[in-house]
């Protein structure tokens, strides 16, 4: 089967592997139908900068195969294997037994069965979905004010979850201007261009000097972080889904002096199906509309130039999507 793979820091390539065989009797084979590039954590393996591993972080030799956010068909599966048949369509979450830019992916756990009303990039989108919807359920009560620093894919599942969760005031930090266009679309009240406006003045003047109840970091950048304690008013929450690889500067002073709290995305519940099950519950019944949120579609040739692309950010990306 074909399969992109790291092959050296920010070098990748598609060569040809073996299907992965079925780990244990627990596991299931998947023929890949769509994959999403994260633009968090797969552009910094690309760097090398991030384990590919996950929390773990065992060791992995190169090549690597890249991806964690698919949908697929199940085409195997071991004898104890209960909850899905094959010939099911399924979206993996997590990191699983081997890469998603692939043909075929093999998984243990971290899958969950999709209804026929949902299609393949909906079902690659969930992963991602999940993983923001556990930071908004850990700072997000109905009625709060919010502002979200980076409307990319992060920043638009955040917007999403935050008008369905009944924010009455969302404010949204981004510098690309189709991005600050597009929160507009999807309800934010006010937009922001860091490049050119002082963030904390420009909330203080929106929230008439109250600031928000939730601050949501997610783009990853310094700049944001070094803010987002300074956005929220006392006893305020900010939620902190981006990944900045190198050491940063966070305003310790606001958030003591605020009784504020920073709060991961994994605090809650961590990366559990708890989240993927609600996720998908958000998309099969309408209340969380998630097909817009892919902005670009490649093939797995062409992931070396989309990552690249992702890491200049000057392009209007929210998620880009590999078909097979």
């Amino acid at each position: 089967m074909k399969a992109y793979q790291i092959t050296g820091v920010e070098t990748g390539q598609v060569n040809e592997v073996p299907v992965p065989e079925l780990a244990d009797e627990n596991s299931i084979l998947i023929k890949n139908e769509a994959s999403i590039i994260c633009n968090m954590t797969d552009t910094h393996i690309f760097e090398g900068v991030h384990e590919p591993n996950g929390p773990n972080g065992w060791a992995t030799e190169l090549p690597y195969t890249l991806g964690h956010e698919n949908c697929g068909i199940v085409v195997k599966k071991g004898a104890n294997v209960t909850d899905v048949e094959v010939g099911d369509r399924v979206a993996l979450a997590g990191f699983f037994a081997t890469g998603s830019f692939a043909e075929y992916t093999m998984a243990s756990d971290q899958y969950i069965k999709m209804p026929e009303s949902m299609n393949p990039a909906e079902g690659a989108l969930l992963e991602m979905l999940s993983a923001v919807y556990q930071v908004i359920e850990t700072t997000i009560v109905i009625g709060n004010t919010v502002v979200i620093l980076g409307c990319g894919g992060a920043g638009s599942y955040a917007l999403k979850l935050c008008k369905a969760a009944g924010c009455t005031q969302i404010i949204v930090s981004e510098p690309n201007a189709g991005k600050r266009e597009y929160a507009l679309s999807q309800g934010a009240d006010y937009v922001i261009d860091p490049a050119t406006e002082d963030v904390v003045e420009k909330v203080k003047e929106y929230t008439n000097g109250k600031m928000t109840d939730v601050c949501l970091e997610m783009s990853g950048y310094p700049e944001a972080q070094a803010v987002m304690t300074s956005l929220v008013k006392r006893q305020g929450k900010v939620g902190m889904f981006g990944v900045c690889p190198k050491p940063t500067i966070v305003n310790t002073y606001d958030l003591h002096m605020n009784w504020s709290a920073i709060f991961s995305a994994g605090y809650h519940r961590g990366y559990t199906t708890h989240a993927i099950e609600n996720a998908l519950a958000l998309v099969a019944s309408g209340v969380v509309e998630i097909n817009d949120l892919v902005t670009h579609r490649i093939k797995l040739e062409d992931l070396t130039d989309a990552l690249k692309m992702i890491q200049e950010g000057k392009e209007n990306i929210r998620k880009v999507l590999v078909e097979f």
